[in-house]
Formats: C-alpha cells, structure tokens, sequence
C-alpha cells in the first residue's frame, strides 16, 4: 500500500493461546494524509521526502476492552512521485485528544519534516502538530532555500 508505515503497533489486552485460534485486529482509526508537492508555480515536484518526527503515542483507553492501549506508528517516510502525490497512512489524532492522555491537542499531532531532493534549490522545513482526525489532502508548496549570506 502506498504511503503505508515501514511499521506500526497496537498493544491491547493479553489473551491466553492454548489451541490454534483466530484473533481479529481492528485498524479503523488509520487515516490518509495524501496531496500534491508543488514549486511557487503549481507545478508538480517529484522526489520530496516527507517524514515523521514524532509518532502518535497512547496510552488510551481502548473502548472494547476497557484497558489501557498503546499505538504509535515507527518513525517512516514517503516520497512523493513523478506527479508530485504522496500518501500518508496514519494513525487519526482524534482518539488521541478524546483519551484525555495530554494536556493539549497539539501533543497529539504529527511533525512532518519536508525534505526536498538533493541539489533542487527548495528549503527544507518542518510543520508541527499536524492533526489528522479523517483521510485528508493536504498541498505542499515549496520555497526556494534563502541563498544570500547575513552581512
């Protein structure tokens, strides 16, 4: 899948094996972060890597099981490609805000660093405390990095 996390983990309550069995997992609360990389022109700008600086992290509490659960996603990255679209599958940053776990919304958003190819002239930047409730397009317009040396 594209845009999908090199890793990602969800810890609930234990359960006992003692024969073969079935367990289902539940991941409805990843979301889509996708849009478009583009220069001050609209046009398309392949090869950006987009990055997580900071995971989601519980604990919450889980509503089936009425325990504590913990979710994060492992830093990852995904570039974007020769159409300048990239895709973000992400855990939603609502049930973060509704567990009451920190003192803020923004604790519960995501760091995304923006790091344009190599040599391209664009600056890299970072957007912090991006919240992420449903699937979501987000544009990137990039800027040209700041050449002139501070006399």
């Amino acid at each position: 899948l594209a845009g999908a996390p090199y890793s990602l983990s969800r810890y609930t309550k234990a359960f006992n094996v003692t024969t073969d069995m079935t367990q289902d997992i539940q991941l409805n609360d990843l979301v889509m972060l996708s849009g478009k990389t583009l220069d001050s022109n609209g046009v398309a700008v392949p090869g950006v890597k987009l990055s997580l600086n900071k995971g989601w992290q519980g604990p919450e509490v889980d509503a089936i099981v009425s325990q504590k659960a913990y979710r994060y996603l492992h830093h990852y990255s995904t570039v974007s490609d020769a159409n300048g679209d990239y895709q973000m599958l992400l855990y939603d940053t609502d049930s973060c805000i509704a567990s009451g776990t920190f003192s803020t919304d923004a604790e519960c958003g995501y760091d995304i660093t923006i790091l344009p190819p190599v040599n391209s002239g664009f600056a890299q930047v970072t957007v912090n405390d991006v919240l992420v409730a449903t699937d979501m397009t987000q544009t990137i317009v990039l800027s040209l990095a700041d050449t002139v040396t501070p006399t």
